[in-house]
């Protein structure tokens, strides 16, 4: 057998009823929609102006990332942390200047809306939209000739839309998604900490999952592109980023499992504006390997936790520090 889908959640069902081991339809693939809401939930990573990117390493390393949910309206809240710094060697472009030895700090929270219509584009194809809205704070401490000097802010991110597009082959999924970043957040030219970016990015991604039915392992990989328009405020415009996520992940039991993951961020294009030539296009690096751990609840309306650490290594051109993910989702 080896069809493909127009109805996901039939497919899961019908594949998976009769070979799934001892409680994964029911505890942790029922709400395959969780995972689903990761394409939305945004990150705020520090590589391009202000050392702020939209992708965190890690940030969609969740089991299931190929999956689109049957129709339905679905919710997700996300926490994160990131504390990271730079040497007093690595000059930043931030807030107009130059910058050296950066220390920052951020905490995050994000409420996601998923809709799913009872409607199929395509042959084979489900929709979804997703609609973040991502309340954060921030402290960054920078230096500037010879002066330190410490900033925060908050509490409004960039709010994100994503529409999504979802196939099942059997044992594997795919989905397509263009998670949409508007600047709405809180921004000031003149400080080192911004919850907002003050520039659009347009982000495709693309996520595979392969679930082994005897076993229940997942591996899943996500991959996208981010492409940003320029900062009118400043005139600086950062480079595409590129980033992949790998997740595989293996139940202990009908609520538990644990895996790893790896990622990798990338920026394969030259930023462009004030100071951006003087630092040889402050092209950035990062990579991530880490563990995931995901809780499945045994009620008839059931919540779905995963957490992620997302230790960093390898890193140019940005801070380097640890990231902590946690997202709770279900179905309304």
């Amino acid at each position: 057998m080896n069809r493909l889908a127009g109805n996901t959640w039939e497919v899961l069902c019908s594949v998976m009823g009769e070979t799934a081991p001892h409680g994964l339809l029911g505890a942790g693939l029922r709400l395959v929609s969780a995972v689903m809401l990761s394409l939305a939930i945004p990150g705020l990573a520090l590589a391009s102006e202000g050392a702020m990117t939209r992708h965190s390493p890690g940030l969609l390393a969740l089991p299931m990332a190929g999956a689109v949910p049957p129709p339905g309206n679905y919710w997700s809240v996300s926490a994160l942390h990131y504390a990271g710094s730079t040497g007093r060697s690595l000059e930043l472009p931030i807030a107009g200047e130059i910058r050296t030895g950066l220390d920052a700090e951020l905490w995050g929270l994000a409420a996601t809306g998923l809709w799913v219509p009872d409607i199929q584009p395509s042959a084979g194809a489900t929709f979804a939209v997703s609609l973040t809205l991502p309340f954060q704070y921030m402290e960054v401490t920078g230096h500037v000739n010879g002066f330190q000097r410490t900033d925060t802010g908050g509490p409004l991110g960039d709010i994100v839309v994503a529409p999504t597009w979802g196939w099942t082959f059997d044992d594997q999924f795919v989905s397509t998604a263009l998670r949409i970043y508007s600047p709405t957040g809180s921004y000031d030219e003149d400080s080192l900490a911004n919850t907002g970016l003050n520039y659009w990015t347009f982000a495709p991604t693309v996520a595979y999952t392969h679930l082994d039915m005897a076993t229940g392992r997942d591996l899943s990989i996500v991959a996208g592109l981010d492409f940003n328009t320029r900062n009118d405020t400043t005139g600086f415009r950062s480079g595409v980023i590129a980033h992949i996520d790998a997740l595989w992940l293996r139940p202990i039991s009908p609520h538990w499992a644990f895996g790893g993951f790896a990622s990798l961020l990338r920026q394969i294009s030259d930023d462009d504006g004030p100071y951006a030539e003087s630092l040889d296009g402050f092209r950035g690096r990062v990579w991530s390997v880490g563990p995931v751990v995901k809780f499945t609840s045994g009620a008839e309306e059931q919540v779905t936790a995963t957490f992620n650490w997302a230790p960093e290594f390898g890193v140019e051109n940005r801070l380097e520090g640890d990231g902590l993910y946690l997202s709770v989702s279900g179905r309304l």
